[in-house]
C-alpha cells in the first residue's frame, strides 16, 4: 500500500492504493460467491437474475481493464518490464492473444476521444463485443458513435454489426475505391490444424467475390438440408455449408455451381453517376458494401436481383392474395436479413409471417410481413405470442415480440390489481376455506 506524507498532513492512502484495496475487496467477495454458488438449487428466475448481475460485473470489469490498459500504454511500463509492446504486456497479464490485447488498446484510445463511448462503458451498457464493433466503426465514422450506442442498447449484436458496417460505408471519410484496393492487396486464405487435429481455415477477399461464394454455397447447402430433413435429421446451417463447400471443391457429380440469385441494394444515383458517393448505398445482402466496380462485375454475371432505393426507402409492395410474389420476397429479404425478434440472431431458413394474420384480413404487403426464424414463427402462430412494429415505416424498423398474458391475468378481468373487487372476493373465499361438497349427481 502506498502512503503519501506531506508537511503537516496526516498519512493518508494514495488514490491508486484506495482503488487497489477496493478492488481487492470486490475480488474477494466475488471469489466467495463463486465458491458458494450451487446452481442446482437456484430457481430459473433467480438464475436469470444472477446471470444478469454476473454480466454487469463482467462489463464493468472490462471497462476497468480497458481504461487501465490505456494508462499502461501511456506510461510505457512494458519497456521497463522488457516487453516489446503494451499489447504484449497486456496479453501476458490476461492470458490472451496479441490480437485481443490490441483490441483492448484500440477501445481505450477510442474511449479517450469519444465521450459518449467512455460514458457507456463506465455505465456497463456495452459488452466487449459491442464495444469492439462500435470502436471499429467510430474510427471511420465518429459522428455515428451515439447512434450506434443506442442501437447496442436495443438490438442484437448482428444488427449492431450491420449498422456499424453501414456507418463506415456511409462516412464522408470513406473512400470505396481505396478500400477495395486495400482489401484486394490483403486477400488471403489461411489454414491450420487445431489441438484436436481438425482442419481450420479463414480468409479475406473483396465483397463481390465473397458474394459469389456465399450465394453459391447457400444454394448448394439447401440440397443437404432437404436430404437431412427427409431422414428426419437436423444439423446447424454451418454444417450444411461445409458439406456444400467440400462437394463443390471436389467436383462431386451434380454439384456444379447451382443457379443463384444475389440481392443487391443500390441507390439510383450510384447507377446514374457510376460511382458510390458519401452517404450513398451500394451493398450485397449478407456480404457488405461494394464499390461501383464491384457492383458492375456482379451485374455482368447476370445473377443479381437489384432493389433500387431513393432516400433509403423501399417502395411499398402488396398483393391481394396470400402468395408472396418474388419482388416482395426480395424486398423482405433486404429489410429483414435476420429474424426480426430483437433478441434473435438467426439468418438461415427464415419464414415469412403475416403480422396481422391473413385470415383476419391482414394484407400481403411489405408493411404487414416480417421474416421470423422457425422457433419464433411457431410461438407467434401457435403459442399466442404477438409481433408488433415499433415504428411504422422504413427499412430500419424495429419490432416488439411479447409473450401472451397468463390465463386469469387479462387486464379486462381486473384480477391483476390488488384493489380489484374480484380479487377481494377471491381473497375472502380463500380465507373461508373450502365450501360444502357438491351434491351427488348419481
Amino acid at each position: 500500500m502506498t502512503l503519501v506524507v506531506g508537511p503537516g498532513a496526516a498519512e493518508r492512502e494514495a488514490p491508486g492504493g484506495t482503488l487497489v484495496s477496493r478492488l481487492d475487496t470486490a475480488v474477494s467477495l466475488l471469489a466467495d460467491l463463486a465458491a458458494e454458488l450451487e446452481p442446482g438449487v437456484v430457481t430459473g428466475p433467480d438464475a436469470r437474475r444472477l446471470f444478469e448481475k454476473s454480466v454487469a460485473v463482467v462489463r464493468l470489469g472490462d471497462t476497468l481493464k480497458t481504461l487501465l490498459a490505456g494508462r499502461l500504454e501511456q506510461v510505457g511500463l512494458h519497456r521497463e518490464e522488457g516487453f516489446a509492446s503494451a499489447a504484449s504486456l497486456l496479453a501476458d497479464i490476461e492470458g490472451v492473444g496479441l490480437g485481443a490485447a490490441r483490441g483492448t488498446l484500440e477501445r481505450a484510445e477510442a474511449a479517450s476521444k469519444l465521450a459518449g463511448l467512455e460514458d457507456a462503458l463506465r455505465k456497463g451498457e456495452l459488452s466487449s463485443a459491442q464495444a469492439a464493433a462500435i470502436t471499429d466503426a467510430a474510427q471511420a465514422a465518429p459522428e455515428a458513435t451515439d447512434e450506434l450506442i443506442d442501437t447496442a442498447r436495443r438490438e442484437a449484436l448482428p444488427t449492431l454489426k450491420d449498422r456499424c458496417r453501414k456507418a463506415k460505408a456511409a462516412s464522408a471519410r470513406s473512400d470505396p475505391a481505396a478500400t477495395a484496393r486495400r482489401i484486394h492487396a490483403e486477400r488471403h486464405v489461411r489454414h491450420w490444424r487445431d489441438a484436436e487435429g481438425a482442419f481450420c481455415f479463414s480468409g479475406r477477399d473483396l465483397p463481390e467475390r465473397g458474394a459469389r461464394l456465399v450465394a453459391v454455397l447457400e444454394q448448394a447447402a439447401k440440397g443437404h438440408f432437404e436430404a437431412a430433413r427427409a431422414r428426419d435429421e437436423h444439423e446447424p446451417q454451418a454444417a450444411y455449408l461445409a458439406d456444400a463447400l467440400f462437394d463443390l471443391v471436389n467436383g462431386v457429380e451434380g454439384t456444379s455451381p447451382p443457379a443463384t440469385t444475389l440481392l443487391v441494394r443500390v441507390d439510383l444515383d450510384v447507377l446514374r453517376h457510376c460511382r458510390v458517393g458519401p452517404g450513398q448505398l451500394c451493398e450485397a445482402d449478407g456480404v457488405g458494401s461494394l464499390d461501383y466496380e464491384g457492383l458492375k462485375s456482379l451485374v455482368d454475371d447476370a445473377f443479381v436481383s437489384c432493389v433500387f432505393e431513393r432516400a433509403g426507402t423501399i417502395e411499398k409492395v402488396a398483393t391481394l392474395g396470400r402468395h408472396v410474389p418474388q419482388a416482395l420476397r426480395h424486398a423482405l429479404a433486404m429489410r429483414d436479413p435476420i429474424c426480426v425478434v430483437p433478441t434473435c440472431t438467426v439468418r438461415a431458413g427464415l419464414e415469412i409471417d403475416h403480422v396481422v394474420p391473413f385470415a383476419d384480413g391482414g394484407p400481403t404487403s411489405l408493411e404487414n410481413l416480417a421474416r421470423l426464424c422457425h422457433h419464433h414463427h411457431y410461438l407467434k402462430t401457435y403459442e399466442g405470442f404477438t409481433l408488433t412494429a415499433v415504428d411504422a415505416e422504413g427499412a430500419a424498423r424495429t419490432w416488439r415480440f411479447e409473450a401472451p398474458v397468463p390465463f386469469g391475468h387479462e387486464p379486462d378481468l381486473g384480477l391483476d390489481r390488488p384493489d380489484s373487487p374480484k380479487m377481494g372476493e377471491l381473497s375472502r373465499a380463500a380465507r373461508a376455506g373450502p365450501g360444502p361438497p357438491p351434491p351427488e349427481l348419481f
